[in-house]
């Protein structure tokens, strides 16, 4: 099948090697927050109803070569699927350059260890599993799930200081891939992050967060979450800071327009001030440019 290669240099993120194989071009950047800020598209292996692959760069990541996440619109969230470029045109290659049933081996793949940390669990143990929790943490710093399994294996073995930090990160993660559940916030209420982390910002305000959001005139967790990057940025704490903001924008371009109107968010001035800040505290503006 022939394959038609459009792409250009991507300014400011690492080039993958395989950029030359893919069909990427840096128009199809996605300004946020849905796809987020640092997701371009690939119209490889594109399935034509709004789902498709793409390059990902996670916040602070910039000079690293990009993850391969897959955009599922209809539930507007992210998924990943190859630990590089290299591996989706090794992929791409096995199946005709369509998303096809033949896999490949990706030994570097978040969720790979994420199942090995589940098998492992089953078989009690433990401190296998928190091993390779570790590592998928290591290949992919922004997943909920991963961090809550972690804080939940460190809470076993009565780590409570590691479990406090892994349960922060769990809820300051990106939520365009998972949003923390409830289980995520009965920990970060409990004794064990007051006890551990009395200092943290989200620890805090912990008591007052809820994870409802949509359906409602009002709610408290927007000017909360507000406060809670505000606080991350004072302490130098900026990839916290800059998924939070990223979180705030993507729950916040879920509700209504009035909504919105009603807290003052307007889209086009939360995509300008987010690149600054990613500028500001990365030195990187996370856009693309040939």
């Amino acid at each position: 099948m022939a394959h038609f290669k459009r792409y250009s240099k991507l300014a400011d993120m690492r080039n993958p090697t395989s950029l030359s194989k893919l069909c990427v071009d840096s128009k199809d950047v996605s300004l946020g927050p849905y796809p987020p800020l640092g997701f371009v598209q690939i119209s490889d292996a594109e399935l034509g109803n709004g789902d498709y692959y793409g390059l990902y760069w996670p916040i602070g990541q910039e000079e690293n070569e990009p993850l391969i996440a897959d955009m599922y619109h209809d539930e507007w969230s992210l998924k990943l699927a190859f630990s590089s470029a290299s591996k989706f045109v090794e992929y791409l290659e096995k199946n005709d350059w369509e998303r096809g049933e033949v896999e490949v081996a990706d030994e570097e793949f978040a969720p790979m260890y994420y199942e090995k940390a589940k098998g492992y669990l089953a078989e009690q143990k433990y401190e296998e599993a928190i091993q390779a929790l570790l590592k998928a943490t290591e290949l992919f710093p922004e997943c909920a799930e991963y961090w809550f399994s972690l804080a939940s294996q460190f809470r076993r073995i009565g780590n409570h200081k590691e479990c406090a930090e892994a349960v922060v990160n769990a809820y300051v993660s990106n939520w365009a891939f998972d949003i923390p559940s409830q289980k995520v916030l009965n920990l970060l209420q409990s004794e064990i992050c007051a006890v551990n982390l009395p200092k943290d910002p989200l620890v805090k305000i912990a008591p007052e967060l809820t994870i409802k959001f949509g359906g409602v005139n009002e709610n408290r967790n927007y000017p909360l979450i507000q406060e809670l990057y505000e606080k991350y940025f004072e302490a130098g704490q900026h990839i916290k800071g800059l998924l939070m903001y990223q979180n705030y924008a993507y729950m916040m371009y879920l509700e209504t327009i009035s909504f919105q109107e009603r807290y003052r968010f307007d889209l086009l001035t939360w995509r300008i001030k987010f690149s600054e800040m990613c500028t500001k505290k990365l030195g990187n503006s996370r856009e693309y440019g040939g």
